[in-house]
């Protein structure tokens, strides 16, 4: 292949003949350009498949379609094989939504085991008695503690929270989730 390129400071450009560069890397470069449209494609053509499934299962009275297409499947008998999960929420300060999130984040609809860990740095956080009053109306319904991780000394304190958590109360769970505390979220998030 030749290419010329200008030199600054002269009046004629100089000519280099590259024998590197050939017909093999064009073909090369399209190929992996018509193979990534075609998985566009292909992506394009399974999520719209899935859309019509869904609008279908709808009309038909499944309102829960966007989460399986079969409602027999959210049925506890089958749901109680789920694996356990241990959501991990780091705390501080007790804000105008809090109360409001944390409830959304406890009343999930996740079907499997759960566990909760509100951890705060200290009893004097005004999140302490707050979640433990939240803890205290869902006490016969979820498993939830409150853990008093202490002042961090070498991080910031919501990692210092967690590290805490993941430390002293290791369990048997498949999954852990630290979810901020400042977040709402829908009741299928934990599926």
């Amino acid at each position: 292949m030749l290419y010329c390129r200008p030199q600054p400071f002269k009046i004629c450009n100089i000519c280099i003949v590259d024998e590197d560069f050939d017909s093999v890397s064009v073909s090369q470069g399209c190929l992996i350009c018509l193979i990534l449209a075609l998985g566009w494609a292909l992506a394009s053509y399974v999520r719209n498949r899935e859309i019509k499934i869904m609008k279908r299962k709808m009309k038909e009275g499944n309102s829960l379609a966007f989460l399986s297409h079969d409602i027999n499947d959210l049925e506890h008998s089958k749901q109680a094989n789920l694996p356990r999960v241990t959501v991990v929420m780091p705390l501080k300060g007790f804000g105008e939504h809090n109360l409001h999130n944390w409830r959304s984040q406890i009343t999930s609809l996740y079907g499997g085991p759960i566990e909760f860990f509100f951890v705060v740095d200290s009893v004097e956080d005004p999140a302490y008695c707050a979640v433990n009053s939240l803890i205290s109306d869902f006490k016969d319904e979820i498993d939830a503690k409150v853990i008093v991780a202490g002042p961090s000394t070498t991080c910031s304190q919501k990692i210092h929270n967690q590290l805490v958590c993941m430390i002293t109360h290791i369990n048997l769970s498949q999954f852990d989730i630290i979810l901020p505390s400042n977040e709402f979220i829908i009741g299928s998030s934990i599926q």
